[in-house]
């Protein structure tokens, strides 16, 4: 039993390490996003306002592991493949960038006009 584990300890520790890797990577897309998007939804341009209510609703209306299929599995046919690390940093940064957008979007519209 102890020489299982022995055996399995560098591939646990390889694992923690892509999780901690992808975890990283993933909260700086989701922080970009997030403020981004969430500004761009108080945006005056029509244009601006309704493509990142699209994103919004694209992302949070779908499943992260929908969202996973899709960048890893269905955008090859289109001539895109990405790696396996960046597919899944891009989903995951992007689906809580978009429920962090209506974070950033709702704080700032509570700030009273008179303290902006």
């Amino acid at each position: 039993m102890l020489d299982a584990a022995k055996d399995l300890l560098p591939l646990l520790m390889q694992g923690a390490q892509v999780t901690i890797q992808v975890a990283f990577l993933s909260m700086i897309v989701a922080l970009l996003a997030a403020f981004t998007a969430g500004m761009c939804r108080l945006s005056k341009s029509p244009i601006i306002r309704h493509t990142t209510m699209v994103y919004v609703e694209i992302f949070r209306g779908t499943s992260l592991l929908v969202q996973l299929f899709w960048l890893y599995y269905c955008l090859p046919f289109m001539g895109i493949e990405l790696p396996k690390l960046l597919a899944g940093v891009l989903a995951i940064g992007l689906n809580y960038g978009a429920y962090g957008s209506e974070i950033v979007r709702s704080a700032i519209l509570a700030i009273p006009k008179g303290q902006r």
